[in-house]
């Protein structure tokens, strides 16, 4: 479940979580039992706080949840995402999806081999080939191709049979509509994670 609280860009750690703390009580609540906090609104927050924030969600949430992090192309170079993950992993962050612009395999591939969470990438790809490149090139150990990107039922179905034969996760993205979630999780049910928005409104 992602964890979205809304617009928070400017906003100081405190607030942002307090926000958080009603969506954590909602999702648990809805039986989720997998949790990911997207760093949108985080951007103006420097990389030190950003580890803090996520030391603190940790320890609202508990040790029952897995946690994932989706840093959303936050940094530029390989080198920069992994001093900041190699922290996140201290507060048993299970995930960190697309840490890097898109098109930087390289970087994805040194971040893959030497970060300690599952590096997860490839949420824009169109279609199998695109995620066998990530697959053989980048070796990223977590995808993120969706159905509404990747061609449909049955190229989804076809990407999950290479990350399995690649002993890879897929994590099919969810482009914010309960059609494609459903349609994912129809697609991929064994899949052992998928995604969905939760937006608290008061």
């Amino acid at each position: 479940m992602t964890l979205y609280p809304g617009d928070t860009k400017g906003e100081p750690t405190g607030v942002i979580l307090d926000k958080m703390e009603g969506i954590v009580d909602l999702a648990r609540q809805s039986g989720f039992t997998a949790m990911k906090l997207p760093f949108v609104g985080l951007t103006e927050l420097p990389d030190h706080q950003v580890v803090d924030l996520v030391g603190q969600l940790r320890a609202m949430i508990g040790d029952d949840v897995v946690l994932g992090a989706d840093p959303g192309y936050r940094w530029t170079h390989w080198q920069e995402a992994l001093w900041v993950l190699n922290r996140l992993d201290d507060h048993r962050v299970y995930f960190a999806e697309v840490p890097l612009h898109h098109d930087d395999m390289e970087g994805y591939r040194q971040l893959a081999a030497r970060g300690p969470l599952l590096i997860g990438a490839g949420e824009f790809s169109t279609g199998r080939w695109e995620a066998k490149e990530w697959l053989d090139h980048a070796k990223v150990p977590l995808l993120h191709c969706g159905i509404s990107r990747a061609g449909g039922f049955t190229e989804i179905v076809r990407i999950s049979e290479m990350c399995e034969l690649a002993e890879a996760l897929l994590m099919p993205h969810s482009y914010a509509t309960a059609i494609s979630d459903y349609g994912s999780g129809q697609s991929v049910p064994d899949s052992a994670l998928t995604e969905a928005g939760l937006t608290a409104r008061g």
